[in-house]
């Protein structure tokens, strides 16, 4: 949309600017839609909630829109709001009035996320995440057309933890006598 300055343009703004438009089709396409409600932002962080009843589904889902990396995953800084919407925690502390929570239950958080083209002038596609934790999701589908499929399957991310962020095993080093008798330890 911006031919004369996207040269000008770093990843940054221009993931901002994507990120703008995406919140602004999504309320003028979404608004009135009696399925679809927009709540009040937490900290900054657009996110609506899409109600699963018109396809049969009790419950809703709390979306928000990301841009998604080669993994499927989004880039966040780490704040407390990404690591609890990542791990499926509340984004709001929970109030307790005698025993009883002040604030609904919040739905489950997926991520709507977009892929961008190699030069950034359009989206190779569109997903729907579901993260369960910092770096691992629970399933994924894309959402965008791809020339024909009527209905793409929902793919399932196997629930490992990540091994980089496995601890690893620290052994001592062995002295160069040791090497050259090829003893372990």
């Amino acid at each position: 949309m911006y031919p004369e300055t996207r040269h000008i343009h770093s990843a940054r703004s221009r993931a901002s600017l994507l990120h703008d438009h995406c919140v602004h089709y999504v309320q003028i396409y979404l608004g009135a839609n009696p399925y679809v409600s927009f709540p009040a932002k937490k900290r900054g962080l657009f996110a609506i909630e899409l109600s699963g009843e018109p396809v049969g589904i009790p419950g809703k889902v709390l979306a928000r829109f990301k841009k998604l990396n080669e993994r499927m995953l989004t880039s966040n800084i780490p704040t407390k709001q990404a690591e609890n919407f990542n791990h499926q925690r509340p984004l709001e502390i929970q109030g307790n009035l005698w025993g009883y929570s002040l604030i609904e239950p919040e739905p489950p958080h997926i991520n709507i996320g977009y892929t961008p083209d190699m030069f950034w002038m359009g989206l190779e596609a569109v997903y729907a995440t579901m993260p369960n934790g910092t770096h691992s999701l629970q399933w994924y589908i894309k959402l965008s057309d791809d020339g024909g499929a009527s209905q793409t399957p929902v793919i399932d991310m196997p629930i490992f933890p990540n091994p980089s962020t496995m601890e690893r095993r620290v052994t001592p080093k062995r002295s160069a006598e040791r090497k050259r008798k090829g003893e372990n330890s």
